[in-house]
Formats: C-alpha cells, structure tokens, sequence
C-alpha cells in the first residue's frame, strides 16, 4: 500500500509531498519527506526483487 499526501499551509507556499508505502498488511511502514525519494527507494526494491 502507499499513502502520497500533500502537507503545508496554502498561504506560505511551503507544501510538500509526503508518502508512506507499506509491505503488505503486516509489512514495515516507511517515510519519506519527498515523493522522489520514496520512488528510489520503490524502484530500489522491485529490482532488487
């Protein structure tokens, strides 16, 4: 599973992305501050795999 969101305050224009995957239902949750870092990390495991 993977939970992307948008996090800030509209008026200081200081929103990032944030995401979160999950391994399955029991699998360890991770997070990361930016959207390209959790995509390395995904691509990261999916050839590992």
């Amino acid at each position: 599973m993977l939970r992307v969101w948008y996090e800030g305050e509209a008026p200081t224009r200081r929103r990032h992305w944030r995401a979160s995957p999950r391994e399955g239902t029991d699998g360890e949750r991770r997070h990361f501050a930016s959207i390209d870092d959790c995509i390395e990390h995904l691509s990261g495991e999916l050839a590992r795999r």
